[in-house]
């Protein structure tokens, strides 16, 4: 597969050399699919939970300012 696309400029002659990779690309569905097909466990994604979980800590803070505060 080498020096399939060449483009020749007069004195160089560009992608003579180039091979493509010989590792595919796999988006991370296909990986997610291989890891549970071959018995692997999922990781527990750690940052999405503290996001949400700060998230809902300031929502509760602000409803306990309000109803303290908001209902006079």
């Amino acid at each position: 597969m080498t020096g399939e696309k060449v483009f020749h400029t007069g004195k160089v002659a560009i992608g003579r050399l180039y091979t493509p990779t010989a590792r595919p690309h796999h988006d991370r569905d296909a990986l997610r699919l291989q890891s549970a097909l071959l018995g692997h466990k999922p990781q527990t994604d750690w940052d999405g939970i503290g996001i949400v979980a700060g998230v809902l800590l300031v929502v509760v803070m602000a409803v306990i300012v309000y109803a303290i505060g908001g209902a006079a």
